[in-house]
Formats: C-alpha cells, structure tokens, sequence
C-alpha cells in the first residue's frame, strides 16, 4: 500500500480514498489519467507515470532556459567571431585582392597630404570617378624586390598597425638605393603618399619611398601622388 501525504493538511493519506481522512479535503486528481492522485510530495502520477503540472511548468522553465541558453551562446560565439574576423589585419584580408588594384597614372605633379586627398576624390581618369588615395598596405603592395616591405613582410607599417613608435621597425627602411634594382611594379621612384595617418598624429601620413622601399611617417614637403580603385 502507498503512503501519500494530504497536500492540504500533510498528514498521512493511506489508501486509493479520492479524500483525506483527516481533514477531509478532497484529493485532487491526476490531469492525464484521473487515476491517480495529486498527493504531497508527487511528482508523477503512480497510475500513468506522467509528471503533474507543477513538475511540467518546472520542466517547461528548465526547457526555456536551456533554449535561452543556447541561443545567447550562439549569439556570443558569433559575435566573437566577427570580431575576430574584423581585427584580423586588413592587409592579409586584403592581400588576396591587391591584383585586383587599379592604379592611375601618377600624378603630374607633387603636392601635400591634403592636395592629394582631394586630387584622387576628384580625378576622373579612364571612365572612373571613383578613386581615393591608397591605404599604406596598398602602396606596399606595389613593392617588389624588398622582402622586408612587401606585402607580408617584416616591416611593422600596415592598415592595422599605424603607430611610430610600436609599429616601425628596422624592417621598415627597405633596401639599399640600386638603379640597377626596381623597387616599383609600376616603375616609380621618389615618394608616394598613403592615406594613412599616424595613429595619435593627424597631421602626419605615412609614405613610400621607392627609391629604397623604405616607409616612413611625414607631415610636410610634397610628395608624388598616384591614386587608387578597386
């Protein structure tokens, strides 16, 4: 015989009698199989063995908050994940693309940071308008000869990593001046301004030297100027 407990009063219920026998309450009845009763202390019903309401709302919870659970952990991972993809270095996500740089002819003459800035936005050249100066990585992929300075190369200087003091290394001087070498794909000599400012200076901008293949954070004197598209 089961010992049940009287959910009203507690005390002990013996027996398949629908009521208490000591303060008479009406036992309540299973909702699935109105077999069993509702006892103290039940979780299942002893008839069909299916939990009671209370055991199902506290197993619905369960089920929400695992769901909940998983879902802003989907959302976190994912949110990491952009992240991540956003910080990995421009220059390497846009080292597969740089073949796919056009350039425009250089510019006839030199001029400031600013002059270029507003050459290349205004330049309309073979049937485009939509040129800007190029980004230091962009430049850098346009320098041969000079492992340290190419593309992936040991020079600090790129899209990501524009501060003087922690990013320039030894790397970034290039190469030794050689007219029997070309440092440029493109056959340039001098220097060519970036659009990239010095992180904590605006009012420098670094630029390629490709008489070494050298880059280098500057502020004044005007340089040559060849715009960039994709």
């Amino acid at each position: 015989m089961k010992i049940r407990k009287c959910a009203k009063c507690g005390e002990t219920i013996s027996g398949d009698s629908p009521f208490c026998h000591n303060c008479g309450a009406q036992r309540r009845r299973c909702p699935h199989c109105f077999n069993g009763f509702l006892d103290a202390g039940m979780k299942f019903c002893d008839k069909c063995g299916k939990p009671y309401p209370e055991e199902e709302q506290k197993h619905e919870k369960k089920k929400i908050f695992t769901g909940l659970t998983f879902f802003f952990a989907i959302v976190f991972i994912g949110i990491l994940l952009v992240f991540a993809y956003e910080k990995k270095p421009l220059a390497e996500n846009a080292k597969r693309n740089f073949v796919d740089l056009q350039w425009s002819l250089k510019a006839e003459n030199k001029m400031s940071w600013e002059e270029a800035e507003a050459y290349c936005k205004n330049l309309n050249e073979a049937g485009y308008s939509d040129w800007r100066l190029p980004t230091v990585s962009e430049l850098r992929s346009l320098i041969q000869n000079c492992p340290s300075t190419q593309s992936g190369g040991s020079c600090g200087i790129t899209d990501t990593c524009l501060s003087s003091s922690l990013c320039k290394n030894k790397a970034c001087n290039g190469c030794e001046d050689n007219n029997d070498v070309q440092y440029s794909k493109l056959g340039d000599k001098g220097f060519f301004w970036s659009s990239s400012l010095l992180d904590g200076n605006d009012n420098k901008a670094w630029y390629v030297d490709f008489n070494y293949a050298s880059i280098h954070g500057h502020s004044d004197k005007k340089k040559q100027v060849r715009c960039v598209r994709w």
